[in-house]
């Protein structure tokens, strides 16, 4: 979230790259939010915790020379927080502690 934008996309914005950040946004927070799943219980003070966090990365992009601040941005990982918590919750369920048990079992 902090890299160059070139370093993912050509130098010439074109329209198929301002979807793809969106994207790479929502995902970046989706995969944040599932890694945390397997081990912290989703709770309103997660949510909350998390959504500040995107707020932080949003306004140190804003001081960054390369990168911007961008409202849509802030949505696009709230979306992705939102996305997480709903797969974590419904399909992962502890996910992590769960893997830890196996392979203590196997030992």
């Amino acid at each position: 979230m902090f890299a160059p934008p070139e370093w993912l996309f050509s130098s010439e914005i074109k329209e198929e790259s301002i979807y793809i950040d969106k994207i790479i946004h929502t995902l970046v927070f989706v995969f944040l939010v599932l890694w945390f799943s397997g081990q912290v219980k989703m709770t309103l003070s997660f949510f909350v915790i998390v959504s500040f966090y995107g707020c932080i990365v949003e306004l140190v992009q804003y001081y960054l020379p390369y990168r911007s601040f961008e409202w849509l941005d802030l949505l696009f990982n709230q979306i992705g927080i939102v996305i997480g918590i709903m797969l974590g919750e419904v399909l992962l369920k502890k996910w992590s502690l769960n893997l830890e048990e196996m392979i203590l079992k196997d030992r």
